[in-house]
This record gives structure tokens, sequence and C-alpha cells, in this order.
């Protein structure tokens, strides 16, 4: 039975849709306009959504319903990909003869001789055949856009959160560099994700630990200028730390 990971996600967001914010969260400026993006498109997904919704709804509930048949048909094509478009005309309670293009294609011919469509009596060109009309399904997909921009702004201000108590209260150690990691690709850009691996030689047990830092979007090699670099334990936790790799903004 499969199940929501809450903790993974957050993980999985953090690295794929914003992985230098770690080394940027003291640009408060910076991380306030990317704050303020995220929430603005959220917000206009979810108010668009609604906008829609209830802009289907009230033509839903004045439309009429009819006979359509079709005339004729067109394609088009997409990225290789041909859709046919099929030609649809009705009449009107008053008699009006109505030719319109719904918004339905098919990936194959069309077959149908006739379908019902539901149109506008105060404006009958507004038309659409009737089972591919609903008032939820574009709403749904928006709102569903908006509210992942809303758990993206969450994820961002946890981990700017985060990370600022780390910086602030944790424990400086001086690490060893030791290479530069290739990583999966950003899922967003297309190009390859870097790590930077620094080495640790703990003086009371001897033990060598390896630190890597958060995902890096750029090649880091050039900037590294030096081979010790800087980690922050976390006060309660010594398993979670902050690399500053803040040299990456020089």
């Amino acid at each position: 039975m499969s199940y929501f990971n809450t903790k993974k996600t957050f993980r999985w967001l953090t690295y794929y849709l914003c992985p230098l914010f770690l080394q940027k969260f003291k640009e408060v400026k910076s991380a306030a306009i990317f704050k303020y993006i995220l929430f603005t498109i959220g917000l206009a997904l979810l108010i668009g959504a609604f906008y829609i919704y209830l802009d289907k709804k009230t033509f839903l509930e004045r439309a009429v319903t009819t006979e359509g048949t079709v005339v004729g048909s067109f394609k088009s094509t997409n990225n290789l990909n041909i859709y046919y478009h099929p030609i649809i005309s009705f009449k009107t309670k008053k008699g009006e003869k109505i030719k319109f293009v719904p918004s339905y294609n098919s990936g194959n011919p069309i077959n149908e001789k006739s379908f019902e469509i539901i149109y506008d009596p105060a404006n009958p060109q507004e038309a659409n055949i009737k089972k591919y009309t609903s008032a939820f399904g574009l709403p749904i997909f928006m709102s569903s856009f908006g509210f992942l921009f809303f758990i993206m702004l969450l994820v961002f201000h946890l981990g700017q959160k985060k990370a600022k108590y780390i910086f602030e209260n944790g424990t400086r150690i001086i690490t060893q560099f030791d290479s530069v990691k290739r990583t999966r690709t950003h899922i967003i850009t297309g190009k390859l994700l870097y790590q930077i691996c620094t080495t640790y030689q703990d003086p009371n047990t001897n033990k060598v630990r390896v630190f890597k830092s958060t995902k890096i979007l750029i090649d880091p090699t050039g900037f590294i200028k030096s081979k010790n670099i800087i980690v922050i334990l976390h006060p309660q936790n010594q398993k979670k730390y902050l690399m500053d790799i803040s040299f990456l903004n020089s």
C-alpha cells in the first residue's frame, strides 16, 4: 500500500526546486522576492481557478441542450502529433443555424455523426459538447498547481528557517575539501547538479567523517580557493549540518 511520505517529498522539493537556498538565506531581499513570487503565482492560480469555476457554473445553469450534427472536420499538428477537430452545426430554439468548433479533439478521425451539445441562448456561438463540458476540470487542475506553489513556499520558508538556526547557533568546524561530485539532473533546468564533498577527522575518535553540501546549480570547482571549508553542526543533533559555501556568491 502506497502512502504520502511527507519527509521524502519535502526533501525532494528542497533539492530540486530551490537547491541554492541554504547558502543564500542571508540574502534577505532575494529570499523575500522568491517567497513573494511563489505566493503571487499560487494565489493567482487559486483565484483564477475560482473565477473559471464560477464562469463555467453560470454557463451550465443557463445553457440549453440540443443535438448537433457533425458537418465536417479538420486536423492540426502539435509536436508531430495529429489531432482531429469536428465542425458541428445545430439550430437554436429561435431557428438560428450555428456552426462552431468545440474544444474537443481526437487523435483519430472523427467518426461520430452527431453530439449532444449545450449552448448559451444569449450567445449561441458559446457552445460545446455536453459530455466534455465540466465546471470542475480546469479549476481542479489550476488549484492543484496553486496549492503546489504554496507547498513550495512552505518548504522554502522552513528550510530557510532551519539553515538560519544552524548558522547562528551551530558549532563550526574546519573540514578539508575532497572533491566536487556530480549528482542527478535538475528536474526544471535540465542541467547537472553538483555537491562539494569535504572530510573531517574527529580528534577524539580519529574517525573520518564525510560532509556534502546542498545541491548546487553551477560547477563550484573554480570558486574553491582554499582546502579549508567551514561546516556548521546542528547544536542538538550533529548528524545535521550546514556547509558554508557563501564563497559561491563572490
